[in-house]
């Protein structure tokens, strides 16, 4: 008890921070996911199928061949063949800049429990996809439409690919500029799974929210275990993000 009461007072300030950082962290997934619970029992209610469709013919409104092939583009960006792509690059640039190989791992366990939690959640909710007619694009036969996988798994990565770019990216100019691309990034490939009409609105933002919330957990997480490895192996360099 006296040890260690000697050392959260030898180490106060990085214990206050870890602490203020667990608990914003809960505070903003408790307030998410409260979001969520509302959000879902009006939709179910029926509550969002105006919004849903005033949405979606404001989209829709903007359709063109070329405006097509370019929004396939970029929710490709959203695919599992992407991440499959770049993961590996994300290796070898963290790699070569002289980072752990364990933040690429890391991304990877994030997205792959993001994509299985969207999953469970798709096949509790069970809300078919919107109209065959109004699809750009081909979809699983018998996929569930909500959340969006596409907005919550990009939310998840890209959104982890943000944090990792505002703790080791130093410049300021290459830093902001690539969180703003990877935000805008996120925004896109969400839009585009409505544009393409394989998804509502409300499932985009669905896929966000949930998104978030299991990218705060995860990280959360690690951050823990880092922490408690730095307290345990002092020796040892170990990368914090």
């Amino acid at each position: 008890m006296i040890a260690a009461l000697k050392e959260f007072y030898t180490h106060k300030t990085e214990y206050f921070f870890y602490i203020l950082f667990l608990v914003l962290s809960g505070v903003v997934c408790l307030l998410l996911f409260d979001f969520f619970m509302d959000y879902t029992y009006a939709l179910q209610q029926g509550n969002l199928d105006e919004f849903d469709e005033k949405v979606t013919a404001f989209i829709f409104s903007y359709r063109s061949p070329v405006l097509t092939t370019i929004v396939v583009a970029i929710t490709e960006l959203g695919s599992q063949w992407a991440y499959l792509i770049l993961i590996p690059v994300i290796t070898l640039i963290l790699y070569y800049k002289g980072h752990s190989w364990r933040i690429s791992l890391q991304a990877f366990l994030i997205l792959l429990s993001t994509f299985f939690l969207n999953l469970g959640i798709k096949y509790l909710i069970s809300r078919p996809r919107p109209d065959l007619e109004g699809r750009l694009i081909q979809v699983s036969e018998g996929s569930f439409s909500y959340p969006s996988g596409h907005s919550m798994c990009a939310l998840a990565f890209y959104g982890f690919n943000v944090y990792l770019i505002f703790k080791l990216v130093k410049n300021q100019w290459l830093r902001w500029s690539l969180i703003i691309l990877q935000l805008l990034l996120i925004l896109a490939i969400g839009a585009s799974r409505v544009y393409l009409g394989v998804h509502y609105p409300t499932d985009v933002v669905a896929g966000f929210v949930v998104g978030a919330i299991w990218l705060a957990l995860c990280i959360v997480i690690l951050r823990s275990v880092n922490f408690y490895r730095k307290k345990r192996e002092p020796a040892e360099r170990i990368e914090e993000i």
